[in-house]
């Protein structure tokens, strides 16, 4: 390989090379760059009321139909629980974010020795619902209830079937998620026992947000990211003075051929001849020879000029000495 066909081949190499840094940068600019957070709010500012009520089963000492909270429950007696929910969350600013809420039980088994979990189940007793907060308020109030037998009795033929000692509870949670997250920011609602012969039935609430609201706030650009930014010019300034180079290079460079016919017309152009239409040379004895130093000595022993016919644009030519029925043939190509 040449060296000027090499070197091009290295400049090419030096875009490629650049190019890729410069797209990695792009991608580390990307997935590192301050994202709009949804709001999150204090958690002092929750205030959560909930009231329910625990349905029982007819019996022969317990005459109401409905037990009130705060209670303890023989479990065998409960029905339903009924639970309703008086929800809000206030925050000093504006809330800028999309939210809705939805109320689910959740059933979880443990081992009850190594307090390993064996067997989830979450279902939702209210679906989806939005949110439209009141500037920087969100209420919620709805209710829901949940099949407390019905639970206690799967969780029960649980441990029947596998003759397992566990511990199990059962929570029913009003969950506030953001829509843009698709998280949940926070949860309150009530947690008991499943599988036991008494419960109680406690409060049961966590909140994910903090004290100030991110999206208002200005955060600091990560020092990963101004890298990258940097790299980034420092890379497609490089790959565009490469290929400005690679063009003027290209643009000037001139094939073995070209440099060769010139250097010879330039030369020699008093005894070559350039010929329009090439020389017939079928019926003539056609003598080949190494190079043009060869044909200067024909045409001085001869003194007989050196027609020239192009016979390919910048590609390739021949130089021809014709004398009575021979022909002394130099052929010009690019190596």
């Amino acid at each position: 390989m040449s060296k000027s066909k090499k070197n091009l081949g290295n400049n090419y190499l030096k875009i490629v090379v650049s190019i890729v840094i410069f797209l990695i940068s792009i991608v580390v600019i990307l997935n590192n760059s301050n994202k709009p957070e949804a709001p999150i709010i204090e958690a002092s500012n929750q205030d959560s009321k909930i009231d329910y009520r625990v349905k029982i089963f007819k019996n022969d000492f317990i005459k109401t139909e409905y037990m009130e909270k705060d209670k303890t429950y023989i479990t065998d007696l409960v029905d339903d629980i009924e639970v309703n929910y008086n929800y809000k969350l206030t925050n000093s600013k504006k809330f800028d974010s999309n939210y809705k809420y939805n109320i689910t039980y959740r059933i979880a088994v443990k081992h009850n020795s190594t307090g390993k979990e064996l067997w989830t189940e979450e279902e939702k007793l209210i679906d989806n619902k939005d949110i439209i907060p009141n500037k920087n308020t969100i209420e919620i109030q709805d209710s829901a209830i949940v099949n407390y037998d019905a639970l206690n009795d799967k969780v029960k033929q649980f441990k029947l079937d596998y003759n397992i000692p566990i511990d199990a509870t059962l929570e029913i949670n009003l969950n506030v998620i953001d829509n843009n997250t698709n998280k949940i920011i926070a949860y309150t609602g009530l947690a008991t026992n499943l599988n036991t012969e008494i419960i109680d039935i406690n409060k049961n609430e966590q909140s994910n947000i903090q004290a100030e609201i991110k999206t208002e706030s200005k955060q600091k650009t990560p020092i990963i990211v101004i890298i990258a930014i940097i790299v980034s010019i420092i890379s497609i300034l490089y790959t565009a003075y490469e290929i400005y180079n690679t063009i003027r290079y290209n643009l000037s460079r001139k094939s073995y051929y070209e440099k060769a016919i010139n250097k010879i017309l330039k030369n020699y152009g008093d005894i070559v001849a350039e010929l329009v239409n090439p020389v017939d040379l079928s019926k003539l004895n056609v003598i080949d020879v190494k190079n043009f130093d060869q044909m200067l000595d024909v045409e001085e022993e001869l003194r007989i000029p050196i027609m020239f016919y192009e016979t390919e644009k910048n590609v390739s030519g021949e130089f021809v000495i014709v004398t009575n029925e021979i022909a002394y043939r130099y052929v010009l190509k690019n190596h």
